[in-house]
């Protein structure tokens, strides 16, 4: 399951009315819901009002604040209604001109409920930043929050950095309750702040209005519709940004006042249950890991899969694999040779008594690659496969990855010009430095860049064993990395390495029962 597809799922069936169960005028379902209307006295935002009350009271309480001096007209950017007429299509009256906006308006709402210019119904503000050479405004109890302290979503209860009372009063203030939401750069980021606080000039804050719940303000600011209204008004420059005027001119869900704040308490329950379920989950994909590891581990030390007398001890199929190498015509080899290798007596770990322990290069033949040059255009884009380890690293990890072409390829110029060299189908192939430990079989002919090191397995030795113990012995490969600037194994020290050697069908048992295994725990 994935919980954050889940979430927005259930943040937009909820600024849609579709998540709770919908009555009309917002009135509260069941036969004694109380109705309180506002020629008969009702509070102002009452439960049990239609949204278009809501508004109409926001306009009244601003006109009244306007005539007492406590609201200034600049603080009022946008003050327009927005309506459906006669004809079903949606208008919006501004300082006594009417146009129509149904273009504007991406879908329908229940009754009761109503399209707003976020402007119309929130006081917003963009926040500064006090100047940052002066010390004596920094470090003290008030948070002053940025763009990465949103990350908290619905709970911000502090800031990174703070700063001291005088740096307070040099800021724009934000009560609790109010809603931040990035403007430049990451625009859409929403914060939810549980504590007074000021803001840079990369946020824009909407005050909390008595009449909305914040609560639901906050959900209504995260939901898909407005994140795509946000992203849509923003600059398309290197630095995206929202200005001010189109932040207020964003159109906002509202709907009745008792609605809301179901929407909200509804939705917490379902983000804690989606928590619930993110941490379990990744406990879950932590345990699977685990027991992938002693899947190989298991693997390895000969204790996965039954042993068969029948099967030819992995004493004789070395010996066989030296007598072809003896006979082959001596020729130079990328971290393999002829050479004649006696058996090992160093044993990390007991394994049963049919394997051997080998080196890996007594086994196969270990390829490295190359880069053409990336100037020559007549290098590149050809038919030959090119296989990198940002290639292996995003490759879905399945049982065992199969890879046959990379994000580029190169002509035959291109790898006569460098080190780059075939690998034959079946070799497999694993990645030495950033990072080291990404590994895939060639399901066919291709080139490697030089992060990558192939190897070439030997007749009767099973590419997906070889793949399997390359898993297993990662951490012990890459201690063995050596460099500066990154860790990178090298052919000579790949080759190196001491993997134990079951027979050649027990190899194919062993590498049938992990990917069963595998499957089975990819599958949870």
């Amino acid at each position: 399951m994935n919980t954050d597809v889940f979430t927005e799922k259930a943040l937009e069936l909820a600024v849609r009315g579709k998540l709770i169960k919908e009555s009309k005028s917002g009135v509260q379902s069941g036969s004694n819901a109380p109705k309180k209307e506002k020629e008969k006295g009702g509070d102002i935002g009452s439960d049990y009002e239609p949204a278009s009350m809501i508004v109409e009271q926001i306009r009244d309480e601003r006109q009244r604040m306007l005539s007492e001096g406590t609201l200034r007209m600049k603080n009022i950017k946008v003050n327009t209604v927005i309506f459906k007429g006669e004809d079903g299509l949606y208008y919006e009256k501004a300082q006594g001109s009417v146009k129509c906006v149904q273009e504007e308006i991406p879908y329908g709402l229940p009754e009761g409920w109503e399209w707003c210019r976020l402007g119309s119904l929130f006081r917003t503000i963009t926040g500064s930043t006090p100047p940052t050479g002066d010390a004596k405004l920094y470090g003290g109890e008030y948070p002053f929050y940025k763009p990465s302290d949103l990350d908290k979503g619905f709970d911000v209860g502090s800031s990174a950095e703070t700063v001291t009372e005088e740096g307070f009063e040099q800021g724009h203030t934000a009560p609790p309750d109010s809603v931040l939401v990035t403007c430049i750069g990451t625009v859409g980021k929403t914060g939810y702040i549980r504590k007074r606080g000021i803001f840079n000039q990369q946020i824009n804050a909407i005050l909390p209005n008595r009449m909305i719940s914040p609560e639901y303000t906050y959900f209504s600011m995260c939901a898909d519709y407005m994140q795509k209204q946000i992203k849509a008004n923003s600059s398309s420059a290197t630095m995206p940004i929202l200005n001010k005027t189109k932040f207020d001119n964003l159109l906002f869900i509202l709907p009745p006042l008792n609605m809301q704040k179901e929407i909200a308490d509804k939705l917490k329950k379902i983000i804690a249950a989606s928590e619930k379920i993110r941490g379990e989950k990744e406990e879950l994909e932590l345990l699977i890991a685990k027991t992938k590891e002693k899947v190989l581990d298991m693997a390895v030390k000969g204790k996965l899969v039954p042993k068969n007398s029948g099967d030819e001890p992995a004493e004789a199929l070395l010996d066989r694999i030296q007598r072809e190498r003896k006979s082959e015509k001596r020729g130079k080899r990328s971290g393999g040779d002829n050479s004649y290798y006696p058996k090992l007596d160093e044993k990390p770990f007991e394994i049963p008594c049919s394997w051997e322990f080998v080196r890996l290069r007594q086994i196969g033949t270990i390829i490295g690659g190359g880069t053409p040059k990336t100037s020559v255009s007549e290098y590149w884009n050809g038919d030959i496969s090119w296989i990198t380890p940002s290639d292996l690293g995003i490759m879905k990890n399945s049982a065992v990855n199969i890879i046959t072409k990379g994000e580029r390829s190169i002509t035959e110029k291109g790898l006569n010009s460098s080190t780059a060299r075939i690998v034959p189908k079946g070799s497999v192939l694993y990645s030495c430095r950033a990072p080291i430990g990404y590994a895939a079989i060639s399901g066919s002919h291709l080139a490697t860049s030089q992060g990558i090191k192939a190897f070439v397995p030997c007749l009767d030795i099973a590419s997906e064993y070889i793949y399997f113990c390359l898993k297993a012995f990662t951490e012990n490969i890459a201690k063995n990395a050596s460099g500066a600037s990154f860790k990178e194994i090298s052919a000579a020290k790949l080759g190196d390495i001491v993997i134990p050697l079951p027979p050649k069908n027990e190899q194919v048992r062993i590498s049938a029962k992990i990917k069963d295994i595998f499957t089975a725990l990819d599958k949870i």
